[in-house]
């Protein structure tokens, strides 16, 4: 149901990658060198993000943008250059792929900006697919149940009032 053109693929594709990207930078290993200043992201509701007042140029190009402000479109997390998705987002990003999903499949339902949702759809998708994860199927599993406990606004198009 749900096809893409080849642009709108590679705009997938490519966030997918600077979300793991991005991720790897945050993540903690014993091979990474001590730097003196260490990086601290913005924290979101669905996600991290390395520079809030670099958002990327669809969110520039707004006519409310302000340039030196910070980025206020977290609708928009999932498409950004500065996204950083650890596991402690997966429980609300869950949850907002089940608003995502029911909102798109209703029918009566005049959804703005539909293509940003499908797009941000797809994404969330990839990242909850075991296959195409960098979170273990465990993390996935543990979020994914974590969700349906969750009754929270984190973009009022695609709410659901608490319904299921």
């Amino acid at each position: 149901q749900r096809t893409f053109d080849a642009v709108a693929e590679r705009e997938v594709t490519e966030a997918i990658q600077r979300i793991w990207s991005n991720r790897d930078e945050f993540s903690i290993t014993e091979q990474r060198e001590v730097k003196p200043a260490p990086l601290i992201p913005f924290k979101g509701l669905i996600s991290d993000c390395k520079n809030a007042f670099d958002p990327p140029r669809t969110v520039q190009l707004a006519a409310d943008y302000v340039e030196g402000q910070a980025c206020t479109r977290f609708n928009m997390c999932l498409l950004c250059k500065n996204v950083v998705i650890m596991s402690e987002h997966l429980p609300l990003l869950a949850h907002y792929r089940n608003q995502i999903r029911a909102t798109t499949t209703n029918t009566g339902v005049d959804l703005p900006h539909v293509a940003l949702y499908e797009k941000s759809l797809s994404i969330l998708d990839q990242i909850f697919d075991p296959d195409t994860s960098e979170f273990s199927e465990d993390e996935l599993d543990e979020a994914i149940a974590s969700a349906e406990m969750l009754d929270v606004v984190i973009d009022p198009l695609v709410y659901s009032g608490g319904e299921a």
